[in-house]
């Protein structure tokens, strides 16, 4: 630009000494070609800026979509490692539980370990609101960095996982309030006691004799059981969802969901 300005000056110098209309008329067909080369050397340096700033900020977009997507890894897979955790204490109870519905059924349940007897009762009755890592999801969602996401693929599969948990502990008030125990437990028929030697500092202090016989307590334990299946089930399904938002998220970064 300097240089077109500084011939654009000389012209018009030179314009200026002479009186000749042909000179002048030849020094200002020049000047125009060069004013022209200058308009378009101006536009294509606001062009070329232009593209050099939409390639900094696309740049800068992919290192911070980078670093949201490493955040969510990281957090899906300590979502992963705590439902795993979570369920397979859930899976060992519920072991016990049909264990003891099993005795029940077969009146055989004073053959039972008393403090075995009163975990698989009292196991059917577990339904804990799943407080799950979810900082990063929340950030990114507030700030509507979750939807500038570039991978439909990994957007449904956090959609779906949330979707899923929001509907799982939705569901847990109802299961509660279903539980078939809660006469028993209200009524005095399962009760702990204090034991200051006992590893809990409680004992079960249940009448399992008189619950052998107790038709209508071995229907409701039956019934809790089989209640704590089902839901049972929409925890396993959650994981399975969560298992795959990890996996999903790792891939994206050519990593590996180490939790699995």
């Amino acid at each position: 630009i300097k240089f077109f300005r500084h011939i654009r000056k000389s012209l018009l110098m030179e314009t200026g000494k002479t009186g000749k209309p042909t000179f002048a008329k030849a020094s200002a067909g020049r000047y125009l070609k060069y004013a022209i080369g200058e308009i378009i050397l101006v536009v294509i340096g606001i062009l070329i800026a232009l593209q050099i700033n939409n390639w900094n900020e696309e740049n800068k977009l992919l290192i911070e979509e980078k670093k949201s997507l490493r955040n969510l890894h990281i957090e899906a897979e300590d979502i992963v490692i705590k439902l795993e955790d979570h369920i397979l204490k859930i899976d060992t109870l519920l072991i016990i539980s049909e264990k003891t519905v099993a005795a029940f059924s077969e009146n055989r349940i004073l053959q039972m370990d008393n403090r075995e007897a009163s975990t698989g009762i009292t196991a059917t009755g577990f339904y804990a609101t799943f407080e799950l890592p979810n900082t990063i999801y929340k950030e990114l969602n507030s700030s509507g960095k979750l939807q500038n996401l570039k991978s439909d693929k990994i957007k449904r599969a956090i959609s779906q996982y949330y979707s899923k948990l929001e509907f799982v502990n939705g569901q847990l008030p109802y299961w509660r309030d279903t539980y078939a125990l809660k006469e028993d437990w209200s009524n005095g028929n399962l009760q702990f006691t204090y034991n200051p030697k006992d590893e809990d500092k409680s004992e079960p202090n249940f009448d399992f004799s008189e619950l052998q016989q107790n038709k209508d307590f071995n229907n409701r334990l039956l019934q809790s059981f089989r209640n704590q299946l089902v839901f049972q089930s929409y925890r396993k399904e959650l994981y399975s969802l969560a298992r795959d938002m990890c996996k999903i998220i790792a891939k994206e970064l050519n990593l590996k969901c180490n939790s699995l």
